[in-house]
């Protein structure tokens, strides 16, 4: 008898995240959800993550650094798996209890829904910048399920979409940053929907200098069409953090609905 193939394909991209791996592989392998396949794609790390995966039953997908972009990488990993669902995990989440997938893949039952993205919990080490956003940017989306038709965000920390629209329109590896969100773009005006599941809880957060921050913001945010006013309301931090809040806000309360 041929072995069945699994219903979700998680995707792990990480270079050198070891650290992250010990925590983030335990808390999969201990979801309440249980039929999933794990492939890791590693694009060159040093730091003992490839040994790592090894006790794990994981298949892990070696990449050149210079090959790296984050659409190539999901790609590549996609390529290799067999699930109905693709998970999008990125290297430095964890998932931060035992129902994370359960809650992550439920809302997939409405096939009107093209992909859902969980509710990120800041971890202790973060920078100013991220203690200062992502309160705000969390704090608006609220503890509630919110439906998206036109506010094309899909936080491909960590998200699922369907893999018969990821082969319609796999992500646009001409994209160097966002390609989660123009995927987001393409099935909304085809009229699919994108859910918010804050009951899917993972742990991420950026450490990176402050300049590097505010360029990932600022690109986020014009992904999304928030950047009329962002870039030089990011660059006052009183006014920034207000007229941000105040464009989140706008967006969210025109192009979702809370369910």
């Amino acid at each position: 008898m041929s072995r069945r193939e699994p219903l979700v394909s998680i995707i792990i991209i990480t270079k050198n995240q070891k650290k992250f791996l010990e925590k983030s592989l335990p808390a999969i392998f201990n979801q309440s959800f249980r039929d999933f396949e794990v492939i890791i794609v590693d694009s060159g790390s040093t730091d003992g993550a490839l040994e790592l995966a090894k006790k794990f039953p994981v298949k892990v997908i070696k990449i050149k650094p210079e090959e790296f972009g984050y659409a190539f990488a999901h790609n590549t990993g996609i390529k290799a798996s067999s699930g109905k669902y693709l998970v999008r995990l990125s290297g430095d989440v964890i998932p931060a209890n035992q129902f994370w997938l359960e809650n992550l893949v439920k809302d997939l039952d409405d096939e009107t829904v093209a992909g859902v993205y969980s509710r990120w919990v800041l971890p202790e080490k973060v920078n100013l910048l991220e203690k200062a956003m992502m309160p705000v940017y969390w704090g608006l989306l609220g503890s509630k399920r919110r439906v998206h038709s036109r506010f094309h965000i899909l936080a491909g920390q960590s998200a699922v979409v369907r893999r018969d629209l990821w082969e319609e329109y796999p992500y646009n590896e001409k994209i160097s940053i966002c390609e989660d969100y123009d995927w987001a773009r393409h099935f909304q005006r085809q009229g699919y929907k994108i859910i918010y599941e804050p009951e899917s809880l993972v742990y991420h957060g950026h450490n990176e200098p402050i300049k590097d921050g505010l360029k990932r913001y600022y690109h986020e945010f014009k992904a999304v069409g928030w950047d009329i006013h962002l870039k030089s309301s990011l660059l006052k931090v009183k006014e920034g953090t207000k007229k941000v809040k105040e464009i989140i806000f706008e967006n969210l309360n025109e192009n979702s609905l809370v369910r």
